[in-house]
């Protein structure tokens, strides 16, 4: 049977993947379109000193997932709604508005670059990239309200401890000059110790000092914590669905249907042949 309707498996493996193309195409062009809208940025963790330590966001792994959570927070989100008057765009309360923009937002850390990439993927491309673009700004202005009001307890805390310092190198000093008095009136007591005490809290005393300087230098300095690396733009093309994907797909589904579409259309041409055998057959009979 099958060496009788060879030509068939043969016609099926050209009709197959073209049916599927075909129908995946048809697909793909009913399908809604979305586009993509991307930033990069270069997120800064800053060195602020507390209680005379040095201390480093970087320190904390949980530092870049942490910023990426604060992109995606409600306080950021929210400002984001507002700017762009979403809620009236979308004909949506704000809460309703949040969870829609929550579904199209994405932030996430780019593992060794330390840069966070925030996407957005809407059916309106320039839609995309406004909201991204008002992303990265509320982001930056979060952050640059976060660092100054850091940087304002910091350089307070310094400020405490330089005077602090300032007391205790008093004391040591008064310190020495009550020994040295008291040799020269006779005493036996050796002011070396109390030399090297007085040389480490001055050491510790300008250490502190310079810290403040240079914290309250930053804190004069326009603010640099969030640096924009790859702009968003306008996409031209849709992200989804995707075409080339798609088409692939449809082709290979069709070409593996091809051999059960064979066998089926076998089955049906040999049922036919052998009702118009027996129909024949009871005609000359007849």
């Amino acid at each position: 049977m099958l060496k009788r309707w060879w030509w068939v498996f043969l016609v099926m493996a050209l009709i197959g993947p073209i049916l599927g193309l075909f129908t995946a195409a048809v697909v793909t062009y009913v399908m809604p379109k979305k586009y993509e809208s991307r930033a990069v940025i270069e997120v800064k963790p800053r060195m602020v000193y507390w209680n005379g330590v040095a201390s480093d966001s970087r320190d904390l792994s949980s530092f870049y997932i942490s910023e990426a959570d604060k992109i995606k927070s409600r306080t950021t989100l929210f400002k984001v709604i507002d700017k762009l008057d979403l809620t009236r765009q979308w004909g949506a309360d704000r809460e309703t508005a949040l969870e829609v923009l929550r579904g199209m937002l994405s932030a996430t850390e780019i593992m060794g670059r330390d840069v966070i990439s925030i996407r957005v993927v809407c059916a309106d491309k320039a839609a995309a990239r406004d909201i991204v673009t008002e992303v990265v700004r509320c982001y930056k202005d979060y952050r640059d309200e976060t660092d100054a009001r850091e940087m304002e307890m910091a350089l307070e805390e310094l400020k405490k401890a330089v005077l602090a310092q300032e007391k205790i190198v008093e004391e040591r000093r008064k310190a020495l000059a009550d020994l040295v008095r008291d040799k020269d009136l006779g005493g036996a007591q050796s002011e070396e110790p109390t030399k090297r005490d007085l040389a480490s809290e001055q050491e510790m005393y300008q250490r502190i000092k310079t810290m403040a300087t240079e914290e309250e230098i930053r804190a004069r300095m326009p603010a640099g914590s969030v640096v924009l690396t790859h702009e968003p733009v306008l996409p031209l093309w849709p992200a989804s669905p995707n075409v080339a994907l798609n088409l692939i797909a449809g082709t290979v589904l069709g070409l593996l249907l091809a051999l059960p579409l064979a066998l089926l259309a076998v089955w049906l041409l040999e049922r036919m042949v052998s009702k118009k055998v027996v129909q024949q057959s009871n005609e000359v009979q007849a």
